[in-house]
């Protein structure tokens, strides 16, 4: 995980609405953040084919909102991509995509105080913690009591569009600093 560093502090800046995007070879998902702690809302599916850049898609995105938001559309301040790539440097390729862009160069175009890039597997696995029971399926024989989410194998096993197999179990996870793997 890694992000660029925000231009104006938190009390300078406002943090909503807030843009999140899962982006990999095939489509890309938008959702818009209204304000801390609302659910995501908005989503839209765009095909990643019919945009040349992020910022294209972004654009596309945000146009919608603003016709559906009329006079309250505020430009978000903050974007999160999740990508079905590495996401090292500055520099970012899409792997199954023709994506490429310099994270910095977007931050700038789009006007954001932070943009967030994560793996598409890492941000899977951080959302481990916050799902409800409802959201989770038992696999296997042995039977976990309603609270014990997160203590021991708890884990995500899952497919993507190029048939690759990602898993990776919490205790494997350094919660103070959710993006290093031990």
């Amino acid at each position: 995980m890694s992000a660029i560093a925000p231009r104006a502090s938190a009390a300078e800046a406002p943090v909503y609405p807030s843009l999140v995007a899962d982006v990999g070879g095939t489509n890309a998902r938008f959702g818009w953040l209204a304000q801390a702690g609302a659910a995501v809302t908005d989503v839209q599916v765009l095909p990643v084919r019919e945009h040349r850049s992020p910022l294209s898609a972004v654009q596309a995105y945000l146009a919608l909102q603003q016709a559906r938001l009329g006079a309250g559309y505020q430009a978000p301040r903050r974007l999160a991509f999740a990508l079905a790539t590495s996401v090292g440097g500055d520099r970012l390729e899409l792997t199954n995509a023709h994506w490429s862009f310099s994270r910095s160069e977007l931050q700038a175009q789009l006007g954001l105080s932070s943009l967030l890039v994560l793996n598409d597997f890492e941000a899977l696995a951080l959302s481990l913690p916050r799902l409800s029971a409802a959201q989770l399926r038992q696999w296997g024989g042995a039977r976990v009591l309603p609270g014990e989410f997160g203590q021991g194998f708890d884990g995500i096993l899952f497919p993507n569009d190029t048939l690759r197999l990602g898993m990776l179990f919490l205790e494997d996870v350094d919660h103070r600093f959710p993006s290093r793997i031990r």
